[in-house]
């Protein structure tokens, strides 16, 4: 007929709103919580061109709000994505970066004291404040047993190396010093503040009594909080700025009280607090340790509405009594998971909990043996939309756990958990600083393992070369994107004063944590730091040995349980024991 035929229509001829549309409904309805073989469509349709490449990382970007300040670098164009979604479920997916404090002298701001070192403590919490800026708050130091009621800002800086500035917060008025407490960016609040500010809520935790500002004091004649506070952060550069009340500093705190006959949580320590960000932005709290033992209660912090105050609310959860202290937890989504601890036996559990927040719902499904161990009081923060981030502390035997860190994701539960929640995925996020991995009960790469749990076990590609935090329980833990800061913590024989930044961020983007951060060798010739023992101890080690662990047993057994004198991790007490029978001289001498 003459009439020359239109040539098929392409994925490049099709409009960029309509490559957009395939690659949403391509991605997994569950996302991070589906499995790996979930993604296949998705990655099938990334491969074909460079178009349908950047499509899926917009629809990534939209859908996982975390990958959102990733910055693709121009030569990766093309798999940038694909390398993102590897790194994020391989066991050498993360890098570890160590910042030293920086030791210079600055200008003075008002209600601020620059430090040039970082304290050492333990019991502390630390809250990402954004803007690069971390704030420490309380703690407490073994060396003296002290509770500490300082707040720190610590003011991030990765190029040329990475460098933490650290200063200490001054303001009129303070809380009471506690540790074992929490403490959240109060986002939900910040849209209602000045330009810049930020917010951090604190709840709870053991120290000096209320009542008022008191000297840092002993722990042994501490008590239980049940205050909330509210630490309001403002830019440097506003400070000394009029306002009604005078000057502004750089930092103020306010209490907040509950309503006249409202709903308030009882006095607690070791419990747990996370932001609920698809839910509005309120803080959900659990459990803990009180005056009459492990609690299970769950709390929400409603922001005040209409004029109606701010305060907490207490859901009426149904299902299995989850009873937890010294546990970790967050919030991933609509689920609160809550990682082992105590239980109200004070006995460290090996279950994971899943906590259904729209439907207030519990389940609980058994730990998998490969995936990481049950323990106490380590260190945990949510990462939004992909899961919580585990590091350190203490397991069942009072024994440090391995300083890999774990990426436990709201996906399934392992074979032979039939009637897990909608479960957990494990996955070691540690950086190439480590040796070996344990192996995980879901190795979440994107090739398939075995045929009963129908995934691939990982490689562990890791470099001894590179540093690494040493083992510790009781550090402060905070996120910030995909960029995690660990500080401080006890080791077994002291409190530390070392911050790391893990990123998750892998080459093919842009990453300020990368700068100059390159791993480096002791002069020891140990990695990180960690000391490198024989197998084998000498009598004398044998014996000093012996009387440590009697006298461990011995405290153990004599133990009080929630409603004794101290609220002192279990694990620090053990020691304490321990190094005093070490100390002291043999009978007959």
């Amino acid at each position: 007929s003459g009439v020359q035929a239109e040539p098929p229509p392409t994925l490049l001829t099709l409009p960029p709103e309509i490559l957009d549309r395939i690659s949403q409904n391509v991605l997994p309805p569950g996302l991070w919580a589906d499995s790996p073989r979930a993604w296949a469509s998705a990655v099938a349709f990334g491969s074909c061109c460079l178009a349908t490449h950047t499509s899926l990382g917009s629809a990534l970007m939209r859908s996982i709000p975390v990958f959102g300040a990733l910055e693709p670098r121009v030569e990766r164009a093309n798999t940038c994505w694909f390398s993102l979604l590897a790194a994020l479920r391989a066991p050498d997916g993360g890098r570890w970066h160590s910042l030293r404090p920086l030791r210079a002298k600055r200008p003075a701001a008002r209600g601020m004291e620059a430090m040039q070192d970082a304290p050492r403590l333990s019991g502390g919490t630390l809250c990402a404040m954004g803007g690069s800026r971390l704030v420490l708050y309380g703690g407490r130091s073994s060396e003296t047993g002290q509770t500490l009621l300082s707040a720190r800002l610590v003011t991030l800086s990765f190029y040329p190396i990475p460098l933490a500035q650290w200063d200490d917060l001054r303001p009129d008025v303070c809380p009471p010093p506690r540790c074992y407490h929490t403490a959240v960016r109060w986002v939900a609040a910040e849209r209602s503040a000045p330009p810049g500010a930020s917010k951090m809520l604190v709840f709870g935790g053991a120290g000096e009594s209320a009542g008022g500002v008191a000297p840092e004091s002993d722990l042994s004649q501490n008590a239980l909080h049940d205050d909330t506070w509210c630490l309001h952060l403002f830019p440097a550069a506003t400070a000394g700025h009029p306002t009604p009340r005078g000057p502004r500093c750089c930092a103020s705190w306010e209490r907040i009280l509950p309503a006249p006959g409202g709903p308030s949580p009882a006095a607690r320590s070791s419990h747990v607090c996370s932001v609920w960000s698809d839910g509005g932005g309120l803080p959900v709290l659990h459990g803990g340790l009180g005056n009459d033992g492990t609690m299970s209660d769950t709390w929400l912090f409603c922001s005040g509405k209409a004029g109606a105050p701010a305060g907490w609310r207490e859901m009426q959860t149904c299902g299995q009594r989850v009873a937890r202290a010294h546990h970790s937890g967050g919030v991933v989504g609509h689920t609160l998971l809550v990682f082992s601890g105590q239980d109200a036996n004070l006995l460290t559990t090996e279950t994971i909990c899943a906590l259904h927040l729209p439907s207030a719902t519990w389940s609980v499904a058994a730990l998998p043996s490969d995936g990481p161990a049950s323990r106490i009081d380590a260190s945990c923060a949510a990462i939004p939309s992909l899961g919580l981030l585990l590091f350190g502390g203490v397991g069942a035997q009072f024994e440090f756990e391995s300083e890999v860190p774990w990426l436990i994701t709201q996906g399934a539960a392992s074979a032979g958990d039939a009637d897990a929640p909608a479960g957990s995925a494990y996955s070691p996020a540690h950086s190439h600083a480590h040796s070996q991995a344990p192996s995980q009960a879901h190795d979440l790469a994107l090739a398939p393992r075995t045929a009963t749990a129908g995934r691939q076990a990982p490689l562990s590609l890791v470099s001894p070369w590179e540093r690494a935090p040493k083992q510790r329980a009781c550090a402060a833990l905070a996120v910030e994107g995909l960029h995690s800061f660990v500080f401080g913590g006890f080791d077994g024989s002291q409190d530390l004063d070392d911050l790391w930044c893990l990123s998750l961020v892998p080459p093919a983007f842009a990453d300020a944590a990368a700068g100059r951060a390159g791993g480096q060798r002791d002069a020891s010739g140990a990695a990180g730091g960690t000391r490198v023992t024989g197998g084998t101890f000498d009598e004398i080690g044998a014996a000093e040995f012996k009387l440590r662990r009697a006298a461990q047993v011995k405290e153990l057994h004599s133990l009080r349980g929630a409603s004794g004198q101290s609220y002192m991790p279990v694990h620090i007490r053990v020691w304490q024991a321990g190094a005093a029978k070490a100390s002291s001289p043999p009978d007959g001498r």
